[in-house]
């Protein structure tokens, strides 16, 4: 795969392209107007051969995407690089010990790279299924300003006991549930709708009250701008009180 951060091997690029073997997909570039609405290249031959030599770029009309656990896997990396005021990330990665390895990578390196600070505490995920962290942008000299302070959501699928019988049954028969390999790719029904319903489970518990809220703050406020603030607002508020 050319795109492995860096783990990326020429000839492991090459072997992989040459047997079929591929961990990726070449999408439009959204930010190439004139191709952002077709779905695959019109002459593949040329995006092969890119692959096939690794020589795959952000700025051509379409781009090659492979699995981000290559490089970061929840993608917080890229967001603070663009210093984004408030972000969300979903941990779904193979994690049933809770040991953060891709949350604690992420900070590591956003740090590294660009000194940001990710001030986050798992321990407020002990009752429930999210966090809310600060994200502290350094002085920027584009700007010439104080960035304002930033927001991470952090939520990571998992039971707490409070989910519908068949969410507790499933994990009952299935431990690994719900951190299982990647490498298992035929799911099947009862395991796809577990997965699913856990996800709907989980987003109403984090969000559905807090969006109500968030809404009705900013409708007192007169704020047309994006919701958010408000709900990063509302969500630490809520952790604080917790602890």
């Amino acid at each position: 795969c050319p795109n492995m951060g860096y783990h990326s091997s020429p000839a492991l690029t090459f072997l992989m392209t040459v047997f079929n073997v591929r961990l990726g997909h070449w999408s439009p570039n959204p930010a190439n107007e004139n191709h952002w609405t077709q779905h695959d290249p019109p002459f593949g031959g040329i995006y092969l051969l890119s692959e096939l030599f690794g020589r795959t770029q952000h700025t051509s009309p379409f781009v090659y995407l492979s699995d981000g656990g290559h490089f970061e896997n929840l993608g917080i990396y890229e967001l603070v690089r663009r210093r984004c005021a408030c972000i969300i990330a979903i941990d779904a990665g193979e994690d049933g010990n809770s040991h953060f390895d891709d949350l604690g990578n992420a900070i590591r390196k956003c740090y590294a790279d660009f000194g940001v600070v990710i001030d986050i505490h798992a321990e407020d995920l002990e009752n429930g299924y999210s966090a809310v962290g600060r994200v502290i942008y350094p002085f920027s000299a584009e700007t010439a300003e104080q960035p304002p302070e930033g927001c991470l959501i952090y939520i990571k699928p998992r039971l707490t006991g409070a989910e519908p019988a068949d969410l507790l049954n499933y994990k009952c028969t299935h431990p690994g549930f719900p951190h299982e390999s990647t490498r298992d790719q035929w799911f099947d029904e009862s395991q796809f709708e577990s997965y699913r319903k856990l996800g709907h489970h989980i987003g109403k518990a984090v969000f559905e009250a807090a969006l109500i809220e968030a809404t009705q703050r900013q409708e007192l406020a007169s704020d047309s701008g994006p919701i958010l603030p408000w709900l990063c607002e509302i969500l630490r508020e809520r952790r604080n009180e917790a602890t």
